[in-house]
């Protein structure tokens, strides 16, 4: 039924949806992206960049952008441009230049690889040879613990000693299952040898490796630890049996104190006078100090430490007459299991991703047990503690174990694995249980964690501004967006949402020119004719404009059958036009054998768009200039998440410029009846 219109043509219903303030135009966008087939070519690109690094907890992006310009150092607008990476994560693939021949990404460290490095962003155009850009991650660290001096032989000292290696991102979280890699070597003026154990492995869920330092001669050496892309390196002393500044007991570290047990350091001090002895927590020889200084009686110095507190104490000995000689021991101070009254619980995650194939998604979830708060809260080991989940999904979800005893430090940890299906948004329940040794309960903590990385909602939006691709071309382009949050409200990144386009409606009509203004008179509105969508013309969808029975009249027009055919087998109407002065003739208004509209009258999208950090993706939507007015387009939006379908739906008028329907230069409606019938 698309065919030539006529301002006379049939009009059954007269509706004004087009005029100054309500005419459905829109202003024209400052940036006016170009399509290929442009008058301007690009002929060089550059990359700039807000900020020259980021951090490695993905906690921040630097904005890169791509400029392109002509032979005439002129911006290029409508250049697609794409982007990669070496590393890291980029919000799009692909971007398209402003007016002013910009193009902008983001870029940022992501959340697989928090290793200080640095990536590489590359552009490209057709046409020109890519460009790139250095962007540098940072912000990873490792630190190793204090390492005490050694000795070799004799009795006063020990040629091992253990120590710990942590990996933190620039946040200051611990990163799990990263490789570390351990060396030692001499160093100083008189280099010594030890060995290491292991050399290699990778980080535990605390983000931490255990290595064995071995002294095999007197000196110096230096160990080194290496991963993240950052290196730490602390020296230690070896020396000569009984020759050595050490504590000498206990010869356990880290050493196990109980609150208000005593516990006696002694140190071998052979050339010393005095020794000062410090701890982070507890004081010494039962005062109220945590510093005290002893006298060296036979080599040696001893003082006792208590605590009512419990936590880790970092002990110091240290020769009052050369502070930079010392000795450190880590002691681990707890209340004993009859003590516990408190239990708290903390999980290193709050929302965690459900768990696919291979793919297993943890958190870790602690639990700290603590003696009353009348008797300083104090940490309590041994205590036996049972795990428990409550509002599953039914999707498999664990917890592993599901019963600890509180270590020195008055901690037991246990390992929530996510099940393949999202939780709603009270998300399943982790109880942490502190019982005592008849197994009664003492007291229970709780924590949520939502699993969640399915699409709860897909919202898609429209712009105000129309533009066009090329000035007093022949289209339009409609800026739009597509939101997706989970079933929490939080944005679900790196969507893969399908986009579509269907001219559900049609309208017939002209326009109208009254006085200094036009306006867009639409007569009727129609379905479209392929209601089951597969763009084939079946039985019954070659429908007439107009229905009977006849006479038909309306708004001055009368409508008649004459129940006669034309030769091409189409049915005859008479129109009578009071309002045109009583203008009649025979019109043709009933089937043409196609469907109407065509799809592409709808416009064109693309297929996909990804969403970025914040669950957002933009898009345009580009449509020919004769079927603004005439054209209600449903846009459909859909994203999947273990194998359920999200959709989001938007109904909308194809809007036209505001200057082109102020002038009164846009086509009348390509679906008015034929006029007059052959």
């Amino acid at each position: 039924m698309n065919s030539t219109i006529n301002r006379i043509a049939i009009m059954l219903m007269i509706g004004i949806v087009a005029g100054c303030g309500g005419s459905g135009a829109f202003t024209q966008s400052s940036s006016t992206p170009a399509v290929s087939g442009g008058t301007s070519t690009a002929t060089s690109v550059s990359l700039g960049t807000t900020q020259t690094s980021v951090k490695s907890d993905n906690s921040d992006s630097a904005t890169i952008t791509a400029t392109v310009l002509d032979a005439n150092n002129a911006a290029v607008a409508g250049a697609t441009i794409a982007f990669s990476a070496s590393g890291g994560q980029l919000s799009a693939a692909t971007a398209m230049t402003d007016a002013l021949g910009h193009a902008t990404v983001l870029f940022s460290s992501g959340t697989t690889d928090p290793t200080n490095r640095t990536a590489t962003v590359t552009a490209t155009v057709s046409g020109v040879s890519p460009v790139q850009i250095p962007i540098i991650v940072k912000g990873s660290t490792l630190s190793i613990s204090a390492i005490p001096s050694l000795t070799i032989g004799g009795a006063a000292g020990a040629d091992q000693a253990t120590f710990t290696v942590t990996a933190k991102d620039a946040a200051g979280a611990t990163v799990y299952n990263t490789p570390i890699t351990l060396s030692v070597v001499g160093s100083g003026t008189t280099p010594g040898t030890a060995t290491l154990t292991p050399t290699s492995a990778t980080t535990n869920v605390s983000g931490q490796v255990g290595a064995t330092l071995t002294a095999t001669s007197a000196g110096t050496v230096t160990v080194t630890a290496t991963g993240l892309g950052f290196t730490a390196t602390q020296d230690v002393a070896i020396a000569t049996g009984g020759a050595a500044f050490v504590i000498s007991s206990p010869t356990s570290s880290p050493a196990i104190l109980a609150t208000g047990q005593p516990l006696t350091v002694t140190v071998s001090a052979p050339t010393q006078a005095f020794v000062t002895f410090t701890s982070t927590l507890g004081t010494w020889d039962g005062g109220s100090s945590s510093l005290v200084t002893k006298p060296v009686s036979g080599g040696v110095a001893s003082a006792v430490l208590t605590s009512a507190t419990g936590g880790t104490a970092t002990v110091e000995a240290i020769d009052q007459a050369n502070p930079s000689t010392y000795a450190t021991l880590t002691v681990l101070i707890s209340a004993p299991s009859s003590a516990a009254q408190q239990i708290d619980l903390q999980s290193n995650v709050g929302v965690l991703a459900p768990s696919s194939g291979g793919t297993q998604n943890q958190a870790t979830f602690t639990a700290t047990v603590r003696s009353s708060v009348a008797s300083g809260s104090a940490l309590v080991a041994g205590a036996p503690v049972a795990f428990t989940l409550l509002n599953t999904t039914g999707g498999g979800e664990t917890i592993s174990p599901a019963y600890g005893i509180t270590d020195s430090t008055g901690v037991v940890t246990a390992t929530f694995t996510s099940g393949s299906l999202s939780s709603n948004s009270t998300g399943v329940q982790v109880t942490a249980t502190v019982y005592d040794s008849s197994s009664a309960v003492i007291a229970s903590a709780s924590k949520n964690i939502i699993i969640n990385q399915k699409a709860g909602s897909v919202v898609i939006g429209a712009g105000t501004t129309v533009g066009e691709p090329v000035t007093g071309g022949a289209s339009y382009y409609l800026p739009m967006s597509v939101v997706v949050a989970d079933s929490n409200g939080n944005p679900v990144k790196n969507a893969t949402v399908t986009l579509s386009a269907w001219p559900a409606y049609y309208k017939t009509g002209y326009w109208l020119l009254n006085g200094s203004s036009c306006a867009a008179v639409v007569t009727a509105t129609f379905d479209n004719e392929d209601s089951n969508r597969n763009l084939i013309l079946d039985a019954g969808e070659d429908l007439p404009y107009v229905k009977g029975p006849y006479p038909v009249s309306s708004q001055g027009y009368t409508i008649a059958d004459t129940s006669t055919q034309d030769s091409n087998g189409k049915e005859k109407f008479t129109v009578d036009d009071s309002i045109m002065g009583g203008t009649s003739g025979l019109m043709n208004f009933v089937t043409d054998g196609v469907l109407t509209p065509g799809n592409s009258a709808g416009g064109t999208l693309p297929a996909t768009v990804t969403t970025d950090e914040n669950g957002l993706a933009n898009f345009y939507l580009y449509y020919a200039k004769q079927y603004s007015i005439w054209i209600k387009d449903e846009i459909k939006a859909s994203t999947s998440a273990l194998g359920t379908e999200t959709t989001g739906i938007l109904v909308l008028n194809l809007p036209a410029l505001k200057a082109d329907a102020d002038g009164c230069q846009l086509y009348n409606s390509p679906f008015n009846p034929m006029s007059p019938a052959p």
